[in-house]
C-alpha cells in the first residue's frame, strides 16, 4: 500500500516538471499509478511487451495509443538489477529523449530506497520475532538451529546475557495526558540511543534489554543511571526488575520479570531477583485464590474503597511505617492518616502496626497489585449490568 501511494505521488510530482502525462504499469502489464486517473487498473499492453520481451523502450506515437496507453516513451524500471516495472512519459519523441533517463534513474532511486526500506522492517520484525521465541518460551528448538537462526539476525545466542525489564510509571494515574505520553516518548528515544549497543525487545509497555558481559555491580549501577536520569530529565519515574543470573536466557527472564513486577512495593523501583522475598510466591498462587483473599481481608468493599485503602497501605510499607512520612507522600495532615489507619482496622480487623496483622494486610497488598487490572473489570462489568437493569 505504501508502495503504491509512493509511485503515484512520484509519477504526479514528475508529472509536474515535464509538464506532461507519467503512468507506471507493474510487471503483469498493469497501470498501478498515472496521471490519468482512469488509466489506473487498465491493462498495459505496451508495458506487458516491455516485460516479456526484455526490450530496452518502446516509443508510442499519437496514431497507435489505445485504451489505457497514451503517446509517448516507455522503458524498463529496474530495482536491484531485477525488472520491476515500466514508466511512460508522454510528449513527442525528440523531446522526451532529453529526459526519458533523468526520469527513469528518478524511479529506480525511489524503489531501491523503499525496498531498503522494506528489508530493513522486515530484518527488524524476523529479529523480534525471534527474540520473542528465545527470551519469552522455553527453549523446544534443536540448539544448533536456533544459534543458526540467531546469527541470521545478528544474535550470537552462544555469548552469556544479563537481562533487565525497564518501563515507565505513571505515579499520578494519569497515562491520558498528552504531556505525560510525550515525555514518555522523549524517554523511548532516548533509550533507543542508548540502548543500540545492546538487545532490546519492546514487550508491552516494557523494555527487555539484554546485556553481554556485565555482572551484578554493573547491572545494579546502569539501573540506577536511568532511574535518575528518567526523574532528572523527564519527570518520569522507571521501573527496573533485574535477572539473578541464570545462564538460561528464559529463565534470566523470568526472574527479571518477577523483579520487574515486584518494583510496585520496592522504595526506589528497582527490584533484583535475588533481593526477593515474598514476592517470589506469588506468580505461583492461583488468581482466584489471590481475589478470595483480598475480599476474605477486605469484606464489603468496593473496588473504589479497596483501592483507596491499598494506596495508604502501598504507602505505609514504603515509608516503613513512618506515619509522618506517608503523610506527606499523601498530601495530608499526619492526624488524618493516623485515623485512616484507625478505620481500616475497623473495616478489616486487622492493626497495620501490629506485625502478624501487617504481614496479612501486606500479602493483601502484593495480592491486589497482581490482580487490580481483573478487579476493576469484573468491578466495571457489574456496574454496567446495574444500570442497564
Amino acid at each position: 500500500m505504501r508502495l503504491l501511494k509512493q509511485v503515484q505521488e512520484m509519477v504526479t510530482e514528475t508529472s509536474k516538471i515535464i509538464e506532461g502525462d507519467v503512468a507506471f504499469i507493474d510487471v503483469n502489464g498493469y497501470v498501478i499509478a498515472s496521471t490519468i486517473g482512469h488509466h489506473i487498473g487498465k491493462y498495459h499492453i505496451v508495458g506487458k511487451e516491455i516485460i516479456d520481451n526484455n526490450l530496452t523502450e518502446i516509443y508510442v506515437s499519437s496514431e497507435s495509443v489505445g485504451e489505457g496507453v497514451f503517446s509517448g516513451l516507455y522503458f524498463p524500471v529496474h530495482c536491484n538489477t531485477k525488472t520491476v516495472g515500466v514508466i511512460g512519459i508522454s510528449g513527442n519523441q525528440e523531446c522526451i529523449y532529453k529526459y526519458g533517463n533523468i526520469v527513469k534513474k528518478m524511479t529506480e532511486l525511489l524503489l531501491n530506497e523503499l525496498d531498503e526500506e522494506r528489508a530493513k522492517k522486515e530484518h527488524a520484525r524476523m529479529k523480534e520475532l525471534f527474540l520473542e521465541e528465545w527470551i519469552l518460551n522455553e527453549d523446544s528448538e534443536n540448539k544448533e538451529v536456533q544459534i543458526a537462526r540467531g546469527l541470521e539476525v545478528g544474535i550470537d545466542i552462544t555469548q552469556a546475557y544479563r537481562i533487565m525489564i525497564i518501563s515507565s510509571i505513571d505515579e499520578q494515574r494519569s497515562t491520558k495526558s498528552c504531556l505525560l505520553r510525550e515525555k514518555q516518548e522523549q524517554f523511548e528515544k532516548f533509550c533507543d540511543s542508548v540502548f543500540r549497543d545492546s538487545i532490546v525487545l519492546r514487550n508491552v509497555g516494557r523494555r527487555i534489554v539484554l546485556f553481554s558481559q556485565k555482572n551484578d555491580r554493573e547491572m545494579i549501577q546502569t539501573a540506577q543511571y536511568f532511574k535518575s536520569l528518567a526523574k532528572q530529565s523527564y519527570s518520569l519515574e522507571i521501573a527496573i526488575g533485574i535477572d539473578g543470573n541464570s545462564e538460561d536466557i528464559h529463565i534470566a527472564y523470568l526472574q527479571a520479570d518477577k523483579a520487574w513486577r515486584a518494583t510496585r512495593l520496592s522504595k526506589n523501583r528497582i527490584s533484583w531477583y535475588d533481593d526477593l522475598g515474598l514476592e517470589l510466591f506469588v506468580v505461583g498462587i492461583p488468581e482466584k485464590i489471590k481475589e478470595d483473599y483480598i475480599r476474605k481481608i477486605f469484606p464489603g468493599c468496593g473496588y473504589e474503597e479497596l483501592d483507596s485503602w491499598m494506596e495508604i497501605l502501598k504507602v505505609y510499607y514504603s515509608v516503613d511505617g513512618s506515619i509522618q512520612k506517608g503523610a506527606d507522600l499523601l498530601h495530608m495532615h499526619k492526624n488524618t492518616l493516623q485515623n485512616k489507619i484507625k478505620k481500616l482496622e475497623e473495616v478489616t480487623g486487622c492493626d497495620v502496626r501490629k506485625p502478624n496483622y501487617s504481614a496479612l494486610l501486606y500479602m493483601a497488598l502484593v495480592f491486589y497489585i497482581e490482580q487490580r487490572s481483573s478487579l476493576a473489570l469484573v468491578e466495571s462489568k457489574k456496574r454496567n449490568r446495574l444500570e442497564n437493569e
